[in-house]
């Protein structure tokens, strides 16, 4: 199932002076750097985790409605999932014409991880057109819209990345490193989403 990020977030879970604090950099010289690591570091977090650490927008691409035999729930990646807008489940129809599958037909499960949404009783999933990808579903997730909102241990996983990644510049060295250093893997694990 195909999810394409639509709007990323628009602050970083740490700032530069919080990381430089953290790190004992003093001065402004390397301020740009730090920035781009704290994203690389949040990307990189976000990807390994399977999650979304602030409120970011996504667009879900499915073949097919899920199995009534299945509990017939859609699964959304990247949670916390937040919300789904009122007019945000669209699927082409028998006749191939876009449509909005109405907000009364299912229920938003935001409380689980993964979020879901599942049939309201008494309602079916509608015929879709045969084409490639019908279903797209627009969705928000992830911890919240503010630097409060993200767990603070993956803020010091953050940290401790691009601590490792600012004293080791070069990509390659004498010194082999690993991917993700085993201080901010056993952060990650806690976090990580196998779900999907």
């Amino acid at each position: 199932m195909p999810c394409v990020l639509k709007t990323a977030p628009t602050l970083e879970p740490v700032t530069i002076e919080e990381v430089k604090a953290f790190l004992r950099i003093s001065g402004t010289e390397d301020d740009a750097l730090v920035g781009a690591l704290i994203t690389a570091a949040r990307v990189r977090l976000e990807f390994e985790t399977r999650r979304s650490f602030l409120t970011t927008v996504w667009t879900l691409y499915l073949d097919e409605w899920p199995d009534a035999d299945e509990g017939s729930a859609i699964k959304f990646p990247n949670p916390p999932l937040i919300s789904i807008g009122s007019t945000a489940v669209t699927y082409y129809n028998a006749s191939n014409a876009l449509t909005t599958l109405a907000a009364a037909n299912y229920v938003t499960s935001t409380a689980i991880e993964p979020g879901t949404i599942t049939l309201a009783y008494g309602c079916s999933w509608p015929e879709l057109y045969d084409r490639p990808l019908p279903i797209v579903i627009e969705f928000s997730a992830g911890y919240g819209a503010t630097v409060a909102s993200v767990p603070e241990l993956l803020k010091t996983a953050i940290k401790q990345l691009v601590g490792l990644w600012y004293e080791n510049r070069e990509a390659a060295g004498e010194k082999a490193l690993s991917p993700i250093p085993m201080c901010v893997d056993s952060i990650v694990s806690q976090y990580r989403v196998f779900e999907f």
